[in-house]
């Protein structure tokens, strides 16, 4: 089957590249030149687990190419994908500026009949309104031709995105074509393993979905980290209830895990969506408003606990910052913890030294001043600092020498934001020791 996919950020990348390896053709089209020069080169333009080795493999077997040509993408395929990015104002609305500017572009090299595929997330509505829109502009130019827009929303997770789309646990499709659904089953037939996880619905279930998805999933996160909160205060520990709460198939250990809040680019844009449009149709989400305030309230807490340390005053104190991504095998750092983190240090005129395996430019947060350094080297980045602070948890900081990690630091101090290390280890190695809920585990005579 001959694809088109417009936008090749991650979500469109990794589509792409998917189709591709299950023996489609694929036309990837983007407007930057810079990074179809490096994608036709084999080089990934987003990092992600085995995305640049498959890549490099349907490169060489010619089945996905690159280009700025729209018509040559729009000619070259009848099924369309659209995955570019939306993003989403203070208020709350979802902005569809890139996605309404691809159709536009599109639009005007249509001749023949095609589906357009959306799966950036957007607001309830838009496909079918896309679609009106689309074909009265057909008929304006005398163009004959129809084109169908479907709703196939993408639950791919970084660090995992290339799985995803190789295996989904299901695939959404909102449409009123029942000709097109056909098309679309058969290109998700190789990917699914049972006929039940092809899930038909309209355009406007299958983009409240969504919304809905991502939203429950940011009540799990925010639900365990409110109870981290209260197992400090009567000496529980979080990673117990964890165990415990995961072990019940009705719940599920999916992100169960104690954090510094959910982020990302998905769970705080789709909560947004969600309030703004219960605001639009008059209809009070009292579960959802109070996930997003539980949430804000868990990066402050943790941040207090330095401050507290530090009998709040950071104004001589130097804090290495490890990890800047919002999780672990992603180059993303859009709406990372880890962000706010480096404000609140700054605000409080603390410097800060920052590691991250992967990010190498501190261009995303170098309006807050020049009391951030971008390190190259973990240990390194430990010099002459107070204590330090883990806000990712990258699977190679597990084992890390603690002996050269308290040698680095001016005093054995560490602030575990991710839980990624045991308390009673750390107290034994001589740190002083903070984590998410276990905080009652850090007293020495339990040793």
């Amino acid at each position: 089957m001959n694809i088109s996919v417009f936008g090749m950020g991650l979500v469109g990348l990794s589509t792409g590249i998917s189709f591709a390896e299950v023996g489609n053709n694929v036309c990837c089209v983007d407007k930057s030149p810079q990074k179809i020069r490096l994608l036709k080169d084999g080089i990934a333009t987003v990092y992600e687990p085995q995305l640049e080795g498959l890549l490099k493999t349907n490169l060489l077997a010619k089945r996905v190419s690159f280009t700025q040509d729209i018509q040559a993408a729009v000619n070259f395929a009848k099924l369309l994908f659209i995955t570019v990015g939306t993003t989403f104002e203070e208020s709350g609305q979802i902005t569809t500026n890139e996605v309404d500017q691809v159709v536009k572009d599109i639009a005007e090299y249509i001749y023949e009949d095609k589906i357009l595929v959306c799966k950036s997330t957007v607001p309830v509505g838009t496909s079918q309104a896309l679609e009106a829109k689309i074909n009265n502009f057909l008929r304006l130019r005398n163009c004959s031709a129809k084109v169908v827009v479907l709703s196939n929303p993408e639950f791919l997770k970084s660090g995992t995105a290339i799985a995803d789309s190789l295996k989904p646990e299901r695939v959404i499709v909102g449409s009123r074509s029942p000709e097109s659904t056909k098309v679309m089953r058969q290109l998700y037939k190789p990917a699914l393993q049972k006929d039940s996880s092809f899930l038909e619905m309209s355009t406007q279930s299958a983009e409240l979905t969504k919304l809905a998805a991502n939203a429950f999933l940011a009540t799990k996160v925010a639900f365990i980290n409110e109870f981290s909160r209260v197992c400090e205060k009567v000496g529980a520990d979080v990673e117990d209830l964890r165990r415990a709460l995961g072990s019940d198939s009705r719940i599920g250990a999916q992100h169960l895990s104690p954090s510094l809040g959910y982020s990302g680019s998905c769970l705080p844009k789709d909560l947004s969506a969600l309030l703004n449009l219960s605001q639009s149709v008059s209809q009070d989400m009292p579960i959802v408003k109070g996930v997003k305030e539980s949430n804000e309230q868990q990066l402050k807490y943790f941040f207090n606990k330095l401050l507290k340390h530090f009998k709040n005053d950071l104004t001589t104190k130097q804090i290495t910052v490890w990890g800047l991504t919002f999780k672990p095998d992603t180059s993303d750092t859009r709406n990372s913890p880890v962000k706010t983190f480096l404000k609140y240090l700054v605000e409080n005129e603390a410097r800060v030294k920052v590691y991250d395996p992967v990010v190498t430019k501190l261009s995303d947060i170098d309006t807050y001043g020049a009391n951030i350094e971008l390190c190259t080297e973990a240990y390194r980045s430990l010099e002459g600092s107070d204590a330090l602070c883990l806000c990712t948890d990258w699977r190679h900081f597990k084992e890390l020498n603690f002996n050269k990690i308290k040698q680095g630091l001016k005093a054995p101090v560490i602030f575990d934001g991710r839980n990624l290390w045991s308390p009673r280890r750390l107290l034994a190695e001589g740190f002083t020791y903070y984590s998410i809920g276990r905080d009652s585990l850090c007293d020495e005579n339990e040793l």
